[in-house]
């Protein structure tokens, strides 16, 4: 089949169709040449050992002006703690917050208040250095193991109950042989393996609510 452009050549003259014919024999060349793939990409090198950490910024308050390029915009951020939401009820507690409450539904209103504490006002750090220093005094014991090994155990529970998207009881929490990291207590240096490893993109395996086991 002769190409409409080399048939209006050849009626100019020999000279312009040999010319063009010439060239499009060089376009058909250039496209049956192998083309050269690009290179690879670089690989990344993952250092088992890494670990990124975002620093924050810890306040009891924020109330003031704020201004950013230019911009002026108040700001109250007066409220520090945790606010709790269960299947049945809420409560506000936590650091900064020196009475506590609970409420039976997510509405914390007046009137769904269950308890509240009734106390004198209390410092919660300076409250346990006043148990420690009494202690030290006269010469009691005074040991908050206990407590704060239960304390962190609960909020390990709320992490499987998290994950495994169950309810987890406190004897199966104690249960499980579930390890996150197995084989840590067999390292002696930062040269050894690292108990969890990323996968070849430098990804970690994440918890999957209601599918990760936990028992």
């Amino acid at each position: 089949m002769m190409y409409p452009a080399i048939r209006r050549a050849m009626r100019t003259g020999p000279g312009a169709a040999l010319l063009l014919a010439a060239a499009g024999c060089g376009i058909a060349a250039a496209a049956d040449m192998p083309v050269k793939a690009p290179p690879p990409p670089p690989v990344a090198v993952y250092n088992p050992w890494r670990i990124d950490i975002t620093p924050y910024g810890w306040m009891p308050s924020l109330n003031g002006t704020s201004t950013v390029k230019g911009h002026s915009a108040d700001v109250d951020a007066s409220f520090f703690g945790d606010i709790i939401h269960g299947a049945t009820g809420s409560a506000i507690l936590g650091e900064m917050q020196p009475k506590p409450r609970l409420y039976k539904g997510h509405q914390q209103t007046a009137e769904n208040l269950l308890w509240s504490y009734k106390g004198p006002p209390c410092d919660q750090y300076q409250r346990e250095h006043d148990l420690l220093f009494d202690a030290i005094r006269n010469d009691e014991p005074y040991n908050e193991t206990e407590r704060c090994a239960k304390a962190c155990f609960t909020a390990i529970m709320g992490r499987m109950a998290c994950n495994s998207g169950k309810r987890v009881t406190w004897d199966e929490a104690l249960a499980s042989d579930v390890e996150l990291a197995p084989g840590l207590e067999n390292l002696t240096s930062l040269d050894s393996d690292p108990p969890v490893k990323p996968d070849e993109m430098g990804r970690y395996e994440i918890a999957m609510p209601g599918q990760s086991p936990v028992l």
